[in-house]
């Protein structure tokens, strides 16, 4: 799986599907030094489970004047459902983890070359089919160090409301030990009170 940055994705769809020459009738395309077929058309790109619409803010899509961007905010479970949306697009990005990319749905998506998925891992995409397929899947970077930094991060939040309720609790006891003082002192003479 090849790494990239979200931002970088336009520019990795650019790469891999550069303008071909224009070709005379009945010759062979041309290929690129990967040996891909250069593509003269639009290439149409789906980006799935935007729920955020974080895509169009993260990436400048603009830059692709070939592509034909899709995003969809809404999630589709059925497989069916999703192989009939899908079956246009050349690639496809997904939102980690959202919607599932299995083997049996790859085999319907003919026109797929290239997946970005969020993240380097993704349990909903099938890879090995993918890379069988012939089909490039890429991924985001992520710091690896989000998961220890929000673990203290919750150690902290967690050992200040302990602080702040045992000086509540402290607090509460002075309290309770001067009514109680005040109410011992009220019994024994009228006039402290």
């Amino acid at each position: 799986m090849i790494c990239v940055s979200i931002e970088s994705i336009p520019r990795l769809v650019a790469a891999w599907f550069p303008r071909a020459p224009a070709l005379p009738p009945g010759r062979n395309p041309v290929h690129s030094k990967k040996g891909l077929p250069l593509i003269a058309s639009t290439v149409k790109i789906a980006v799935l489970d935007d729920y955020q619409d974080a895509a169009a803010r993260y990436a400048d899509w603009a830059s692709l004047p070939r592509a034909e961007i899709t995003i969809y905010r809404d999630h589709r479970a059925d497989p069916h459902a999703l192989a009939e949306r899908l079956r246009p697009f050349d690639v496809v990005c997904l939102m980690r983890e959202r919607t599932r990319l299995d083997a049996a749905l790859l085999a319907r998506l003919p026109n797929l070359k290239l997946i970005v998925t969020t993240a380097m891992r993704n349990a909903a995409l099938d890879v090995a089919e993918a890379q069988r397929r012939g089909i490039v899947v890429c991924g985001t970077g992520a710091p690896q160090n989000g998961t220890p930094e929000l673990v203290w991060l919750h150690i902290l939040t967690l050992a200040r409301n302990v602080e702040y309720a045992m000086a509540d609790a402290s607090l509460r006891r002075q309290r309770d030990e001067l009514e109680a003082q005040r109410a011992l002192a009220c019994s024994i003479d009228f006039d402290a009170c």
